[in-house]
């Protein structure tokens, strides 16, 4: 008979105890380099000193001449009228006080009749709010598909079993307002295209061109200013304000 050795599972698996320890180095390695890095990045970087935060501007009024000029030359409302200010101090020779009087007269000559041109606006949302509305009831109630098929298609009304439920309605309502509903929508689709190709060709459509002519008539009411510093405040400003 054999006699049984013991085995030893630290001589029989040398080679996973040298993985192990090799892993464990490579791991500690890393994080050492980790925090290495973590502190160079935490020497170099330079917190706010109070004397800094306080200094930070919080307010158009409070910044400098040129961080205005970029500000307003990337069409923000509130640094163009910052800079209108600023041009009348210098232009005038008056306070700051004084300067934002004459913005004033400056900011309601530029809302002046802008409630009329806003009218095609809200006409519209009105329209688009309602139809869109209406539309539900136009497809899925019976008693409104009846009286406009009475009044306005005079198709065959179906038998009421298959007008139990409002899908059952929709799927008759839907021979004739697939017609008028997919046509509005290319039309949308097509104007929206026309407009996109007018932008390309230089042709401002109706909101830039009353906002170059809004411009124009303000720089021609106050023609003691800058005309491109009064445009470019009239165009950065909506519609309605």
């Amino acid at each position: 008979m054999f006699a049984l050795r013991p085995i030893s599972l630290a001589s029989s698996c040398p080679r996973q105890s040298i993985t192990m320890t090799t892993t464990r180095t490579l791991f500690a390695r890393r994080r050492k380099k980790v925090n290495a890095r973590r502190l160079q990045l935490q020497k170099g970087y330079r917190q706010p000193t109070l004397e800094q935060v306080a200094q930070m501007p919080r307010s158009p009024q409070e910044m400098d001449n040129q961080t205005i000029v970029a500000l307003a030359a990337m069409g923000d409302t509130r640094a163009n009228q910052e800079l209108v200010k600023r041009h009348v101090m210098t232009q005038d020779r008056v306070s700051y006080e004084e300067a934002t009087k004459v913005f004033e007269q400056i900011r309601m000559k530029n809302r002046e009749n802008m409630a009329l041109l806003a009218i095609p606006y809200h006409i519209g949302i009105a329209t688009a709010v309602s139809a869109g509305f209406l539309a539900i009831p136009m497809v899925f109630d019976l008693g409104t598909a009846k009286w406009f098929n009475t009044d306005y298609v005079t198709m065959d009304v179906p038998p009421p079993e298959d007008l139990e439920t409002m899908l059952e309605t929709g799927n008759w309502t839907w021979n004739w307002m697939e017609p008028p509903l997919g046509t509005i929508s290319f039309t949308l689709l097509a104007l929206q295209f026309s407009r996109a190709q007018m932008q390309n060709l230089g042709i401002k459509p109706y909101t830039e061109a009353v906002k170059s002519w809004r411009g124009r008539r303000l720089a021609q009411a106050f023609p003691q200013y800058d005309a491109n510093v009064l445009i470019q405040y009239s165009e950065s400003t909506d519609i309605v304000h």
